[in-house]
């Protein structure tokens, strides 16, 4: 490796190179959250709902980074993860609606609703380095960055099965299941990344690593006076749900390749 690095190192980049481009893929088994966190759930099994854990969770990014020394690169990451969080805590919905009196009404019923999937789009500028024995994109590097986050919720007419004598048929639930006011949700994402850089040709290296992300979804203030409506899946309990899936899933493992240009 150190061959590798006298060969280029009397300039700055990568054999001359002073740009290149990230593609590659981020995957988690959260397994905090089956310890710690939700119970099992129920996925969607050919139109039938089977119990299951909640274990999907999958990110693909890409990145342009400038080189601006030996040892730094500052660059543009976008990132698309998608994940289930799950709606129910056990085999029962409730809600709780409140009249133009002030009177709050509550509502119990036996019922089993899919995972709910949701896409989260990262953009985040950051910053890539190296020690001094090193130099990137090459070798050990690490990356710092902040992001904005963008979160929707893929299917918000979740499949939904009831017990007979129900006083709501299955449809009716799932057509009035989710807030509409929380359709889509913003946050910030922290992110601290340490790889290493195996350069296969003089523009193309394969990488490996482990990445740390810290999310914090906006607007808690607001989503909290969300409690009252006469949607299944109050404004509340969607981002305490979204949030409690992000503290419970931070470690990443990657993988992916760097193209010099």
């Amino acid at each position: 490796m150190f061959a590798v690095f006298n060969a280029f190192a009397q300039e700055k980049g990568y054999y001359g190179k002073k740009t290149f481009i990230e593609i590659g893929a981020n995957a988690q088994i959260p397994v905090f959250q089956n310890i710690f966190g939700q119970e099992k759930g129920y996925m969607n099994v050919k139109g039938t709902l089977n119990k299951s854990y909640n274990l999907y969770d999958q990110t693909l990014r890409g990145s342009f980074s400038t080189i601006v020394s030996e040892n730094a690169a500052v660059g543009m990451e976008v990132m698309f993860r998608n994940y289930y969080i799950n709606p129910q805590k056990e085999p029962e919905l409730n809600r709780q609606m409140l009249s133009e009196s002030g009177e709050v009404t509550s509502e119990y019923i036996n019922a089993r609703v899919e995972m709910m999937q949701l896409q989260e789009v990262v953009i985040m500028p950051k910053v890539t380095f190296s020690n001094q024995r090193g130099r990137v994109p090459a070798g050990l590097t690490q990356d710092v960055g902040i992001g904005y986050s963008l979160i929707r919720f893929q299917n918000t007419h979740p499949l939904v099965e009831v017990d007979s004598g129900s006083v709501y048929t299955a449809q009716e639930i799932s057509e009035h299941f989710i807030d509409t006011r929380m359709e889509e949700l913003r946050g910030l994402v922290f992110n601290y990344g340490i790889r290493m850089n195996f350069p296969i040709t003089k523009g193309i290296l394969f990488y490996g690593g482990v990445r740390y992300q810290y999310a914090m979804l906006l607007g808690r203030k607001d989503y909290k006076d969300y409690e009252y409506t006469d949607n299944w899946f109050s404004g509340r309990e969607i981002w305490s749900r979204v949030n409690q899936r992000h503290q419970l899933g931070i470690i990443n493992l990657g993988i992916g390749f760097t193209i010099c240009i």
